[in-house]
């Protein structure tokens, strides 16, 4: 099902909910609950780049950095994937805004509170395996677990270990964290939400609202996320995390700490070549592996490797075109696309996308082809094409005698192959001959035009069978420019019993009594002398028709009217 929401764990998505001027109710709201300790009633937001003394110093880029009325300093990051020296970082950090609060001249060293808050996808720390907690509070202590210093505190969200249900939320920070670890697979606003704070969130991070060049945008982080996370993901999958992976599975970590460092360089060393492929800048990539510019820079990217998902499709032959999704890339980038073997008439793929697409009427088997890619990536894709559903009717040809009461229908019809889908008359029919979309069983009745009809029936299934009905009229009818009257014989002499109503006339003007189409239906239509002598031409030799009626050819019409019998 397609996304409504906003991923909050992308760039864009986090800075949408809590970095802009409109968030700040949201973010005051959510900070609030996490930190009760200080009072939030507004926010100004700072500069998140932070800069060091000199040039020779690395900077800081936090992803929301603020301070409230009282001057207390407040900075949140998401972050993405866990990083070598990640605490180190997070201390660094923190020194930015506690240099920034020093004063000039003369200064008692009074400092206001910084407070860090992380929210992490991540496991945090592998020391506390089993205990699942979900926030972990840090502050500097004594040797008898006394808080030393009350102005400095870190809060770090292990999101990963949030696994409460709607139903066990019990507190507002718990609808915060359901929120955010959530927020991507709602399609409607639960009850619990239904409050001004989080329908303004919900408002926000709906994909709908967005504008062309904001959903563009939040595609590209999207895609920084979804890249990262496959490329952690596989790494960890193929064993190139293997010292972490074994250590925490055994929960055995004393006496594999070698391992885990060094299975965690390999690890971080695999994910920056997959980041650098994929065009991911270095700034980014040290900020997400914790490696040094240097240690990225000396990496070597791995080939492109990409993949679809799903890889297995079906097709009925003959069927509506349908096509493949785009493929995925676990690392590498696109180049032109082709099949290199496994294809055959009727499939292609787009050179630049990479989207395979089917339709017409392909063999049937079992395709499976190979895509290659200009760098040299290359991936399978199994389409299997089945026979297109096969029904006919029999009998396949009836006769019918048209009058007023006559009615008829076919049978239902019988399948060879295929399944039945909705039936429609595809071309052939005309008025009075119809279908049950359902059953597919033709039906007949009335008035039908002389004529031998190959009505082509298709149902959605693909399927198709073509019913042929040869219509003849009753004695007492008669077929006149394209229209259906009774007649009567009288002696010898065959007489229209029906007013004629034909306005496909040439020359001159007719109407409707009053000017009302349902009068035509019941008196025939009023023509003047041209139009009369127009129609007159138009009708079969041997059928009786024209009487003048005085009182209207004072007015210059004509009424095509048979007399009463009597």
């Amino acid at each position: 099902m397609k996304a409504k929401y906003v991923n909050l764990f992308t760039d864009f998505g986090f800075k949408k909910i809590f970095g802009e001027e409109a968030s700040k109710p949201l973010l005051i709201d959510f900070l609030t609950n996490l930190l009760p300790e200080i009072e939030i009633i507004d926010l100004s937001f700072k500069d998140k780049e932070q800069l060091g003394k000199s040039d020779n110093y690395r900077k800081a880029v936090y992803d929301i950095y603020c301070q409230n009325k009282n001057g207390e300093q407040i900075i949140v990051e998401l972050q993405k994937a866990k990083q070598k020296y990640f605490k180190d970082r997070t201390m660094y950090y923190a020194s930015f805004p506690i240099q920034e609060l020093g004063e000039k001249g003369d200064w008692d060293y009074n400092l206001k509170a910084v407070f860090c808050v992380g929210i992490l996808d991540f496991e945090f720390d592998e020391e506390n395996q089993g205990l699942e907690e979900v926030i972990h509070t840090v502050q500097l202590k004594n040797q008898h677990n006394q808080i030393f210093y009350d102005k400095l505190k870190f809060v770090y969200l292990e999101m990963p270990h949030f696994n409460k249900s709607e139903k066990e939320l019990e507190t507002r920070l718990d609808k915060w964290l359901y929120f955010i670890r959530h927020l991507e697979d709602f399609q409607t606003i639960p009850e619990i939400f239904k409050d001004e704070v989080f329908e303004k969130a919900f408002k926000k991070a709906e994909l709908a609202n967005y504008t062309k060049q904001e959903r563009a945008e939040y595609e590209e982080s999207l895609k920084t996320y979804r890249d990262l996370k496959g490329v952690i993901d596989t790494a960890f999958d193929e064993g190139k995390l293997e010292g972490k992976l074994e250590g925490i599975k055994e929960g055995e970590l004393k006496g594999k700490l070698e391992g885990i460092k060094e299975g965690e360089l390999k690890g971080k060393i695999e994910i920056a070549k997959a980041l650098k492929v994929n065009g991911i800048s270095i700034e980014m990539i040290v900020k997400t592996t914790g490696l040094s510019e240097q240690e990225v820079n000396a990496t070597t990217p791995t080939p492109a490797s990409f993949s679809y998902s799903p890889n297995l499709r079906s097709f009925v032959s003959g069927s509506t075109a349908a096509s493949s999704v785009a493929p995925t890339y676990i690392n590498g980038t696109a180049g032109t696309y082709s099949i290199a073997s496994g294809g055959t008439t009727g499939i292609t793929i787009d050179a630049t996308t990479g989207v395979l697409s089917w339709k017409g009427n392909i063999a049937v088997g079992t395709y499976t082809m190979s895509v290659t890619n200009a760098a040299g990536g290359n991936a399978p894709f199994t389409l299997t094409v089945t026979p297109a559903p096969s029904f006919s009717y029999s009998p396949n040809s009836v006769s019918f005698i048209s009058d007023d009461v006559a009615k008829g229908s076919s049978i239902t019809p019988i399948y060879t192959n295929g399944t039945a889908g909705a039936y429609s008359i595809a071309s052939g029919g005309t008025t009075g001959i119809t279908i049950d979309a359902a059953t597919g069983v033709l039906s007949w009745s009335g008035r039908i035009l002389p004529a031998t009809y190959a009505i082509n029936v298709t149902n959605a299934a693909g399927g198709s069978s073509t019913f042929s009905l040869t219509v003849t009229l009753a004695a007492n009818y008669a077929a006149i420019n394209g229209k259906i009257y009774k007649t009567v014989t009288i002696g010898t002499q065959t007489w229209m019993a029906e007013n004629l109503n034909d306005a496909a006339h040439d020359n001159g003007i007719s109407s409707c009594y009053d000017n009302e189409d349902e009068k035509c239906k019941q008196y025939g239509r009023l023509y003047n002398w041209a139009a009369a002598n127009d129609i007159d031409s138009k009708i079969p030799v041997g059928i009786y028709r024209v009487m003048l009626n005085g009182q209207l050819w004072s007015q210059g019409l004509v009424v095509i009217k048979l007399q009463e019998e009597s």
